[in-house]
């Protein structure tokens, strides 16, 4: 028996759709369909942590008995199914081949469903999603060339939330907080508040307002050196796009030898040295090294100073990320100022500091950009708009 066809729907654009379902980047908004093009030219797909301050309507140990099955089953079905990618994947021949042919078409989802019933099914779809997008971008690494080993999944696995499974509201003393459903009840989470958290906070009331699109939510702790764990939430949504300046114009932004970032327009120059940044890594690099030479036959399989070496690890790419987000949004605020309408990325040059993590900058950088309206010119002089997908992953941190 065939699906029912659904009635054709016009786009604002002019551009129609017909079938059993919406394809592929068309959103539904109240009764109006909306293409990808003029969804995303609404629309930025973002991501807001908060810091929880309390449980308003439970106490911390019950919240932790609901949130600590859910992680544990969460982090359990993660290693499954990357373990169920890999192994239903081809297999790499000496008389196979010589590309790598496409991925098999896997659906995990009934299995998964039996095997982790105490997860919603909600949860177990999104997993699903997030897991086969990290493994097929690994892929080409884990199956052909055997760069790299499959990836595990340490507890405790961030849970995702439906968007209606959770809803932004203030709190009765008018503190921004989260209503979201855990397991069988609902939970009232009062959320961080003040300066630290100005820009989040701006971001929830337009949730709260309903001028953003709310999308999924995710439940993950933090967890540091020297500190009780945190309870964080991820919230992602699409924001409504700022009104765009006048602007004209591009401005050349490169790698080089002698500083990390340097940019020129209109007879300006911008640039950024970033000499901590190779006293970082080189200590890093230093200790690291340093730490395998004591980790002879006798200290295996678990080392005395393993939690040490993880925690550095840990603090190293926590120092990275931040820092990317620092350059990204100067450079960003450096474009905004001076009203070019582009700017053309050049990164190839890593010899300043080989070990940075390049690609997570230039991500940074364009989404930063993009969140200005300001398009990205690749060195070969191509336009690309780009909206951080990624964001929307999240990452299932491994």
């Amino acid at each position: 028996m065939t699906a029912p066809s659904i009635p054709a729907a016009v786009c604002a654009c002019g551009k129609t759709f017909s079938g059993t379902r919406l394809p592929a980047g068309w959103k539904r908004q109240a009764s109006a369909r909306i293409c990808r093009d003029c969804w995303r030219a609404r629309y930025l797909l973002r991501a807001v942590h908060f810091q929880v301050a309390q449980p308003m309507n439970c106490s911390w140990q019950e919240l932790r008995d609901l949130l600590k099955p859910l992680w544990i089953e969460t982090t359990r079905a993660a290693n499954w199914m990357m373990t169920a990618c890999y192994t239903r994947d081809i297999t790499r021949a000496p008389s196979g081949p010589e590309k790598m042919p496409p991925m098999p078409r896997l659906y995990l989802y009934p299995e998964a469903r039996m095997l982790f019933p105490s997860l919603p099914s909600q949860t177990v779809c999104s997993l699903e999603q997030s897991i086969q997008r990290k493994y097929r971008a690994l892929r080409y690494k884990i199956v052909w060339t055997r760069a790299i080993s499959l990836p595990a999944f340490r507890y405790p696995v961030p849970v995702p939330i439906h968007n209606q499974s959770w809803r932004p509201e203030n709190d009765e003393e008018g503190h921004p907080a989260v209503n979201l459903r855990l397991q069988d009840r609902r939970v009232l989470l009062r959320l961080k508040a003040g300066d630290r958290w100005r820009r989040q906070i701006a971001l929830y009331h337009s949730l709260l307002a309903d001028d953003a699109v709310p999308g999924e939510l995710a439940i993950l702790q933090q967890r540091r050196q020297d500190e009780p764990p945190k309870l964080m939430l991820k919230l992602v949504g699409w924001f409504p796009r700022p009104k765009a300046r006048e602007s004209s114009g591009s401005m050349e932004v490169r790698s080089d030898s002698e500083r990390l970032l340097a940019a020129s327009v209109n007879g300006r120059a911008w640039s950024y040295n970033g000499d901590q940044i190779r006293r970082w890594v080189a200590q890093h690099r230093r200790q690291l090294n340093r730490w395998a030479e004591d980790a002879k036959f006798e200290n295996r399989p678990e080392s005395t100073f393993s939690d040490r070496r993880r925690h550095a690890a840990e603090r190293q790419s926590r120092r990275m990320h931040s820092l990317c987000h620092e350059i990204a949004a100067q450079l960003a605020g450096f474009a905004e100022r001076q009203r070019v309408a582009a700017v053309r990325l050049d990164l190839a040059d890593h010899s300043y500091c080989p070990e940075f993590p390049w690609f997570r900058l230039s991500g940074l950088l364009r989404e930063k950009l993009d969140l200005r309206g300001i398009e990205v010119l690749t060195a070969s002089a191509t336009v690309v708009k780009e909206t951080p997908e990624a964001l929307a992953e999240g990452e299932a941190d491994a």
